[in-house]
């Protein structure tokens, strides 16, 4: 069964408006990584995860 035969539809979303938005949030972490947002990146989020690190990465420290 295909998700039009089970009623569901695309989200109506600016494409445009939610690019500058995620453009925004990214240059908000760039700047102030510190700042304590509500999601999770890095090499905290790749623990979290449980992915392997390349051993090229392995001794490097977390921030």
């Amino acid at each position: 069964m295909t998700d039009t035969e089970r009623g569901v539809q695309p989200a109506a979303v600016d494409r445009d408006d939610l690019r500058q938005q995620i453009q925004a949030k990214y240059t908000d972490v760039a700047l102030d990584p510190g700042h304590g947002f509500h999601f999770h990146t890095g090499r905290s989020l790749a623990r979290m995860l449980a992915m392997r690190m390349p051993r090229s990465m392995r001794y490097l420290r977390a921030r």
